[in-house]
């Protein structure tokens, strides 16, 4: 149990949800498509979870210093620092084998984005910068562009579009909800943009972030996720006059709302032309 819990398992469900907007994105596959699509899936949870793995051990020591992460196994003891970096090696082996089988493509895609993460946000963007919220979220939306490359399709405006909606949403999603609580989950040795900037900033950046979202909707065409978006606009733009906690918890909730719609409304799509 202490190994699982090296790979986060909840922070690989959202993964697995950005991975499943990848897929509905790509449909229909053919018969051929499939196989290479279900072995991106699974060795992309592997190298995700070899990331998480990485992540940990390389935040061991903040970790110990926060309330919210000091029952994280390499803080308590019950795993190794060697042990935590096997257990990572071992899964990132076995990702990169069933990666490869899914195409040469998926495989460049994955890798990259757990290096990114383990290494590039972990190490380097994190210790030092408020806005490494914004490289997380592209992580979150690697995802779609490997799910895209397993399916062979030539690339295009499409996964590109979605993966950037994707990373926004996360921003977005990350900055409401810290507007919203009342006490931080990152050790205070991170720099995190409230406490940089503080919240008025905070909130004139979601306004920002919200617009773009809008923005990728609209050169989606996906025209029912574009009135939802624009409502979310709406939303960011109250929150930001009000300063007031009410409306910070309806932005956050309505972040929520906006990206279930987006998917329904990809679903339905894609229903309509099957």
């Amino acid at each position: 149990m202490a190994l699982l819990a090296l790979a986060k398992p909840a922070k690989l469900y959202r993964l697995l949800a950005s991975a499943g907007l990848g897929v509905l994105v790509v449909l229909p596959l053919t018969a051929l498509q499939w196989p290479r699509v279900v072995l991106a899936l699974v060795g992309g949870i592997a190298a995700a979870a070899a990331g998480n793995a990485l992540n940990m051990y390389f935040e061991r020591d903040l970790d110990a210093s926060c309330a919210s992460t000091r029952s994280r196994p390499l803080v308590t003891g019950a795993v190794t620092p060697a042990s935590a970096l096997v257990f990572s090696a071992a899964l990132l082996t076995c990702a990169s084998v069933l990666l490869l089988l899914a195409g040469i493509a998926v495989t460049i895609v994955t890798l990259l984005a757990v290096i990114v993460y383990a290494i590039v946000y972990t190490r380097l963007i994190k210790p030092v910068t408020p806005y490494h919220t914004i490289l997380g979220g592209a992580v979150w939306g690697a995802p779609v562009l490997a799910i895209w490359a397993a399916s062979g399709k030539p690339f295009s405006p499409v996964p590109i579009l979605i993966f950037l909606l994707v990373a926004c949403w996360t921003t977005l999603h990350t900055w409401s909800i810290a507007l919203t609580e009342s006490s931080l989950r990152y050790p205070a040795a991170v720099p995190v943009l409230i406490r940089a900037r503080g919240p008025a900033y905070v909130r004139a950046m979601l306004f920002v972030v919200v617009l773009a979202l809008a923005t990728i909707t609209a050169l989606l065409r996906q025209w029912p996720a574009l009135c939802a978006s624009v409502a979310l606009v709406a939303v960011a733009a109250i929150a930001y006059g009000a300063r007031a906690a009410w409306s910070d918890r309806l932005l956050s909730r309505a972040s929520l709302v906006y990206i279930g719609a987006f998917v329904i409304f990809t679903a339905a799509r894609l229903m309509h032309k099957l």
